[in-house]
């Protein structure tokens, strides 16, 4: 699946892996490219369909890819006999999670979001155990609340090794981090060079922007910001997330469960700005709960625009001791809840 997926499963099957567990990855072609730690040598089944599509003949396709892909599965049953199957949701986790349910493997599911995933939704009813992100998940019917313990979202150890090594200086310069998710967000290229073209030049010369865009629009991204006096860094995807945190002084994105735990460990400076299509309005809710347990601040698409962006950058700058006043508002009962997920999250598994 998505970044969002890939990313807690990632952490926790550098920790089982660590234990001496015996893992099997199964997902599609979409996540291959975000692998990194014990999921780059592990035994792994990829799902061959693409995921959603409108169209009738691509979702005809992806219907036969993944019966395909099912059968490869089950052979995989067959020989391997898992003990347990572990969800983190997306469509690549169907097939894995019905063979768990036909063969009666344990079937364990994890939710990022606040709100609970349509496949997740699917199997909770049937999952021995639902894994929680966030306090209050909701589209939880109330007869499966005896399923659910709250693990936090399981962050990746390169991020706590990165928070427990802090390095940041603070100096005359805003630096100023802003990611899309794994697939970028147009509207940040589309607004946030606009507003710093807004300020001053004894402003702008005082910004440092590192900026996720989308490849169709790189281009014109690095474009806009050459006709402005501030430094800049734009690529399409970084994937030293965990230092860039780490340099950065604020931080603009999407809402993101990832993101969110993200922030919290690392107690940033933040805007967020929801995805408005997101599946369930989920990204929303994410952005809610962080913004309910601290000073961050949370924007639509709608609110999102450069001459409210222009004024906050330059009360940041002028205003330089607002940064710690936000960062002390975070909530440290929820920053350590996903700090500890991970172990949290393998002691109730080897708890079941």
């Amino acid at each position: 699946g998505t970044g969002g997926h890939v990313f807690p499963a990632q952490a926790i099957a550098d920790k089982l892996v660590s234990k001496n567990y015996s893992l099997h990855l199964v997902t599609d072609k979409r996540a291959l490219k975000y692998l990194d730690g014990a999921f780059l040598d592990m035994r792994k089944t990829v799902i061959l369909a693409s995921g959603a599509n409108e169209k009738f003949s691509s979702k005809l396709l992806n219907f036969t890819l993944l019966i395909i892909s099912s059968l490869k599965i089950m052979g995989k049953f067959f020989l391997q006999k898992p003990k347990m199957v572990i969800s983190f949701g997306g469509y690549p986790t169907l097939p894995a999670s019905l063979y768990a349910i036909i063969f009666r493997v344990p079937l364990i599911l994890h939710e990022q979001n606040s709100v609970l995933g349509q496949i997740n939704r699917l199997f909770l009813p049937f999952a021995k155990k639902l894994f929680i992100s966030f306090p209050n998940t909701k589209n939880i019917k109330e007869k499966y609340k005896n399923k659910i313990i709250l693990t936090g979202l399981p962050i990746r150890n390169k991020f706590i090794e990165a928070m427990n090594n802090k390095k940041i200086k603070r100096n005359r310069y805003l630096k100023i981090l802003v990611v899309g998710g794994s697939q970028g967000a147009r509207i940040f290229s589309d607004v946030i060079p606009k507003s710093i073209q807004n300020l001053g030049k004894s402003l702008q010369e005082r910004i440092y922007i590192t900026q996720q865009a989308r490849e169709e629009n790189i281009d014109e991204v690095i474009s806009e910001y050459s006709k402005i006096k501030c430094k800049y860094n734009i690529k399409t995807f970084f994937d030293n997330l965990e230092e860039l945190y780490d340099r950065h002084d604020l931080v603009i994105c999407r809402g993101g469960a990832s993101s969110i735990a993200e922030l919290m460990v690392f107690k940033k400076v933040a805007i967020l700005v929801p995805f408005a299509k997101a599946k369930d309005n989920h990204q929303l809710y994410n952005a809610k709960f962080l913004s309910e347990n601290s000073k961050i601040i949370l924007k639509t698409e709608d609110e999102f625009c450069s001459k409210w962006l222009s004024l906050f950058i330059a009360d940041l700058l002028n205003n330089p001791d607002k940064i710690q006043d936000i960062q002390k508002s975070y909530n440290n009962k929820y920053n350590d809840l996903h700090l500890n997920s991970v172990n949290k999250f393998v002691k109730e598994l080897d708890n079941i």
